[in-house]
């Protein structure tokens, strides 16, 4: 009677078993402290990989959706080197204008292909993430005199209002100029949305703050709304000023974000509308 009994659970159980396989139903009930607990197994093990596959799928999408913003972006540039090309040979722009205007198009190409790059090695960040002792003041006197080409181009000029020599901090060099390179970039292109005539700057202040050192990069430009602030940082966003432009992709404050966070650096963006915005970046070092 007892191996009986014994018999008939055990195909009991494997039967409802096999019906919450095929027929994928919660609702079987088993009556043993072992089966309840092989039940419950089950279901966290389903729950996890639901979990898992919903955001692999959301991970997919997010993808997708950048590498097509990304292949848009970079149509762009090259309808208007096509158009540009067109127009020289029909003689209608100088040598001197065709140059300059393919010059930009062809950074605006580089840019688009290094944010793609870099967007691609956040994947792997922990094996190209290498923390080095950096002069600030230092590093970012270097980055403007890189990006010397984007001011002059936009008619902005950068200005040192405040300089702490003394303030080194413990991050990744490449990472690091890669955020605060598009930071600035961020702060000429909405400063060169100010009327013609008038005089536009990007100021710079270094300074230590107890134990962290904060970097502040501010602009004259046209700020961001209000209503636009509670979004910067999401994927794609251009907002009311990416309307005005065609050289938002919505991509920039992202990245960001996204590597401030990888690297522990605190990211604060500000902003009055018509008046400009301020970024501020705060690093914690005891060095």
């Amino acid at each position: 009677i007892y191996f009986a009994f014994q018999f008939y659970r055990f195909v009991r159980f494997n039967g409802a078993l096999e019906k919450m396989v095929r027929f994928q139903e919660n609702d079987i009930r088993f009556s043993t402290f072992t089966e309840q607990q092989v039940q419950k197994a089950l279901y966290q093990v389903h729950h996890n990989y639901s979990k898992d596959t919903y955001l692999r799928q959301q991970k997919e999408r997010e993808e997708k959706r950048f590498f097509s913003t990304w292949i848009h972006s970079m149509k762009t540039p090259l309808s208007v080197s096509y158009l540009l090309m067109q127009r020289f040979k029909r003689k209608e722009i100088n040598n001197e204008r065709y140059i300059k205007q393919m010059e930009g198009e062809q950074e605006k190409l580089v840019s688009q292909l290094d944010l793609v790059l870099n967007m691609l090695r956040l994947k792997e960040f922990v094996k190209d993430y290498t923390p080095t002792p950096i002069s600030l003041s230092e590093e970012v006197n270097r980055i403007i005199n890189q990006n010397r080409n984007l001011f002059i181009c936009n008619q902005v000029f950068p200005r040192m209002e405040e300089v702490n020599e003394r303030c080194t901090i413990l991050s990744d060099q490449k990472w690091n100029d890669l955020v605060i390179t598009q930071l600035i970039s961020n702060g000429v292109k909405y400063s060169a949305l100010k009327g013609e005539g008038e005089e536009k700057y990007l100021h710079f202040a270094i300074r230590k703050e107890d134990e962290r050192i904060v970097l502040s990069i501010w602009d004259e430009g046209v700020g961001i709304p209000e209503y636009d602030m509670p979004r910067i940082y999401e994927a794609f966003f251009t907002g009311e000023n990416g309307r005005r432009t065609d050289k938002s992709s919505g991509i920039g404050l992202y990245f960001c974000k996204q590597v401030c966070d990888m690297l522990g650096h605190e990211l604060k963006i500000t902003s009055k509308l018509g008046e400009g915005t301020t970024v501020t970046l705060s690093y914690l070092s005891k060095l």
